[in-house]
């Protein structure tokens, strides 16, 4: 496939982008709407331009919603990790601290000054 030849597919899929861009710019983003988008010829590529131009203050909740139609991942996010008996972090998630990423959190850290939430 020539260069020219990739640039048309990658054309056609932009044509049909304006979803997908209008899903991960919205409140409540579709993964759907991602889904179809990655599915077309040259999807994968469009998408992955529109992620990559979205803000550095993208609520999580989008960024998970296109992990998920890209790469059919499911992430999950956690405050802390399980402490082993000398006190020591280990790399075993605390399960009592999942982290819903449609709700907005507080920071208990007085150090904390500024993060995606604005919680203050």
């Amino acid at each position: 496939m020539s260069a020219i030849d990739g640039w048309i597919v990658d054309a056609g899929a932009w044509a049909q982008a304006k979803e997908a861009y209008d899903s991960l710019h919205s409140k409540e983003p579709k993964t759907g709407k991602l889904e179809d988008l990655a599915d077309k010829k040259g999807g994968k590529s469009v998408l992955d331009a529109l992620v990559a131009d979205l803000p550095p203050n993208t609520p999580p909740k989008v960024l998970i919603t296109a992990l998920k139609a890209r790469y059919d991942v499911k992430v999950e996010q956690y405050a802390k990790l399980k402490r082993d008996k000398a006190g020591a972090t280990t790399w075993d998630i605390d399960e009592s601290t999942k982290i819903d990423p449609t709700r907005r959190r507080r920071s208990t850290s007085k150090a904390c000054t500024r993060c995606w939430a604005r919680c203050r």
